[in-house]
């Protein structure tokens, strides 16, 4: 694709995109809740339902759909977690089936290829993280939400970082999520983590099998 039309070239790739993964337009723009502006880490499942509760009185002819619950779900608000925390003591599936009595989606924040230093992957599987000239695994930022601390990216190229990603996502979809908010994507693409396991990939196949979990 060559051009000085850009606008035209992001169209062509879009096009390009949408053949190869046989991607189909959605009929209209989906409309969301997000628990993040509201409330941060102090979302609960309870706030969730009431604001589920006002929606589906309010907003339905809007077309709010998805009931989306950021980051504050998470086991010690880990990033790289897929376990609930103390504030949804009743679990993601019973909060989907409740939602979706009110005719909603469950979706939820995650940052799949975000691995932080408290995180068992971390600690069992340092093998799975992408380093840089000097060491591997490396990090390449602070978090900065409790409980702080570094964070690694997942070394997609690596089989076992694919399956275990795989095989999370498709636990939160067996929990009835049906929508994703995907977050912190670009730790792969990282120019100063070139210490991978293969090389001759350039970011590993992270939407590869985040789709496949998913189905």
């Amino acid at each position: 694709m060559l051009g000085q039309d850009a606008w035209r070239l992001l169209e062509e790739f879009g096009e390009l995109v949408k053949e190869k993964y046989c991607i189909r337009p959605l009929d209209s723009p989906p409309v969301s809740w997000c628990s993040w502006y509201p409330y941060r880490l102090s979302v609960d499942e309870k706030r969730v339902l009431e604001n589920a509760g006002i929606g589906a009185e309010r907003l339905k002819s809007l077309g709010l759909k998805n009931i989306q619950i950021d980051l504050g779900w998470e086991k010690d608000y880990l990033p790289s977690s897929y376990e609930e925390n103390e504030q949804f003591p009743h679990g993601l599936k019973w909060l989907s089936e409740r939602l979706e009595e009110l005719g909603f989606n469950l979706g939820v924040w995650k940052a799949p290829f975000t691995i932080s230093e408290f995180d068992q992957v971390a600690v069992q599987h340092s093998e799975w993280l992408l380093g840089d000239e000097k060491e591997k695994p490396a990090p390449y930022w602070t978090w900065f939400w409790k409980p702080y601390g570094k964070v690694y990216a997942l070394d997609l190229t690596h089989p076992e970082a694919q399956n275990y990603l795989r095989e999370k996502v498709a636990s939160l979809a067996k929990k009835g999520v049906k929508y994703f908010k995907f977050d912190f994507t670009n730790g792969p693409c990282n120019t100063r983590l070139r210490n991978r396991h293969d090389p001759r990939i350039v970011a590993g196949g992270g939407v590869e099998a985040v789709r496949l979990g998913l189905e």
